[in-house]
């Protein structure tokens, strides 16, 4: 994972070849600094890209049994009631600064769940694909996907896409409510728009009021 800042923009690049996966240590990294950026005063935009052109996150790190010394590092942060996937989402969705995912590649099961959590996000036309794959793996959404696609969605919808775990592309996507539109890869037209607004006047203004107004439950 690579952080760079620039103009009030904070950029995190998801970089865990061959593919992008959420492992403990990818939680930690990403909580640590989600954390950081809370309190950044300077920070007014966090944008969540992948190094990988293929993959944003390509589900849960199925070698978690491996990392069981994290996971309990994380478990014993992580707020009650909550497992720590769910508390990633948390985090994300509770940090004060707009949080946008530019989605070039394919976001499943955890990953669809990250997206979601975000305040915007939008995907390349040609190349980005969601889903909530865990039914076809015999599990349920753990991560808080159920929770922010019913938001997002709907109930009709959120049953259909946690219940076929079809792979949906950017434009189906954004006709659905997931995301918020399906845009040409090579522009992000809309994401660029929100980046130059960090660095306006009027950008400088406090958006945590705005956001916690926005919030369902508040942040």
């Amino acid at each position: 994972m690579r952080l760079t800042t620039t103009d009030g923009v904070a950029e995190i690049v998801l970089d865990d070849p061959p593919v992008n996966v959420i492992s403990a240590v990818v939680v930690r990294e990403l909580a640590t600094v989600l954390d950081g950026l809370r309190v950044d005063a300077s920070t007014r935009v966090i944008v969540f890209s992948s190094a990988n052109p293929g993959f944003f996150l390509a589900h849960v790190d199925l070698r978690l049994a491996e990392q069981l010394e994290v996971l309990r590092e994380l478990a014993a942060d992580a707020p009650e009631g909550t497992n720590v996937f769910q508390a990633l989402g948390e985090r994300i969705r509770h940090q004060p600064r707009v949080t946008i995912v530019e989605l070039a590649g394919k976001a499943r099961g955890g990953g669809a769940e990250f997206v979601a959590a975000a305040d915007l996000a939008f995907a390349a036309r040609e190349s980005a694909g969601i889903d909530q794959v865990e039914s076809l793996m015999g599990i349920v959404p753990s991560g808080g996907g159920t929770r922010y696609l019913l938001e997002r969605v709907g109930r009709h919808r959120a049953l259909e896409i946690v219940l076929t775990g079809e792979l949906l592309d950017a434009e189906t996507a954004a006709a659905y409510g997931w995301i918020n539109r399906a845009v040409p890869a090579a522009q992000q037209i809309m994401s660029a728009a929100l980046r130059n607004g960090a660095q306006t006047p009027d950008g400088e203004a406090d958006l945590e009021p705005l956001l916690r107004a926005l919030a369902p439950g508040g942040r």
